[in-house]
């Protein structure tokens, strides 16, 4: 049994993942706009309301700008990293949290250092999409060739 392709993935910032993130936002800053319409007068509880909600929004416009870009390669029996501007991968694990067949999200986990989430979409490269997707859900040993067995 072959193991999935060879593939190599660009990963880029993407515009759903910012504008769910958006929409979410947007959705508490709406309540917390109504819950404080209904109390008696603004007061402490309004201002740590709206200083949570600025908060959040400093969260998601940093997270944006430090959102990983790069490229995600398989060679047939493991991750890479490659970050943009860099020389050199670097040897990671993935793990598919979650799977909505045009889009991915997975956990990278490098060998050193902390892991990180990545969106990775089908828009961003539709060729390379089937390929990844057959890798990201391979089991370790899909990707090598059965060799003889034990009993003979």
């Amino acid at each position: 049994m072959r193991g999935p392709p060879a593939v190599t993935y660009p990963v880029v910032r993407s515009r759903s993942w910012g504008w769910t993130l958006g929409l979410l936002w947007c959705c508490g800053a709406l309540l917390s706009l109504l819950w404080c319409a209904q109390q008696n007068g603004f007061g402490w509880r309004g201002l740590l309301a709206a200083a949570v909600l600025l908060a959040g929004a400093a969260a998601l416009v940093v997270d944006r700008k430090r959102a990983p870009v790069g490229s995600l390669c398989w060679d047939g029996a493991g991750w890479f990293w490659l970050p943009d501007g860099a020389v050199d991968a670097q040897s990671v694990r993935l793990a598919v949290q979650v799977d909505l067949q045009h889009g991915l999200l997975v956990w990278l986990h490098p060998l050193q250092g902390a892991g990180r989430w990545l969106w990775l979409e089908r828009r961003t490269a539709p060729a390379l999409w089937h390929g990844l997707r057959l890798a990201v859900h391979a089991r370790a040993g899909d990707a090598q060739e059965p060799g003889p067995s034990p009993s003979g």
